[in-house]
């Protein structure tokens, strides 16, 4: 929870709009460091202006739409959809299974977008629900 201190929040800022890179999912049971999935997957999360969303998981791709409710400074799932491919590898298996409940439709949660010193920022998100994702705005190379 630490990570989530000292994180400055958005309203609708353009900064939350790009391709962010999931790095762990947090749940209330277990958090899922991306580095150690094996075989090596890269989930992206690609938010635009218009609070429409798209992604990669692990054998799936997915987009919906948010809300924003300025009063609350809350982000709300209004619809989610994936594909419905298989996966082989079990880790895939268990890691979409945890990511996407994110997105059910009607949770609401907070982001918080900090800033790096190397110029680079991560986005956190957080709420009532479990999961919570931290993402990245850079790719990172995993070396096994």
């Amino acid at each position: 929870m630490s990570l989530f201190c000292g994180l400055q929040s958005f309203a609708q800022d353009p900064e939350i709009f790009k391709t962010w890179y999931l790095r762990e999912v947090f749940s209330d049971l277990n958090t899922i460091f991306i580095q150690n999935i094996s075989p090596p997957i890269n989930p992206t999360l690609i938010i635009t202006e218009t609070l429409s969303f798209s992604g990669e998981a692990a054998c799936n791709t997915f987009s919906g739409t948010m809300s924003y409710d300025s009063s609350t400074s809350r982000l709300e799932m209004l619809s989610f959809q994936s594909t419905n491919n298989s996966c082989t590898e079990q880790a895939h298996v268990n890691f979409e299974s945890e990511f996407f409940m994110f997105f059910d439709v009607g949770k609401s949660f907070q982001a918080f977008v900090s800033n790096e010193t190397n110029g680079q920022q991560t986005l956190a998100t957080i709420g009532p629900y479990y999961p919570h994702l931290v993402l990245k705005n850079y790719i990172f190379i995993y070396l096994f």
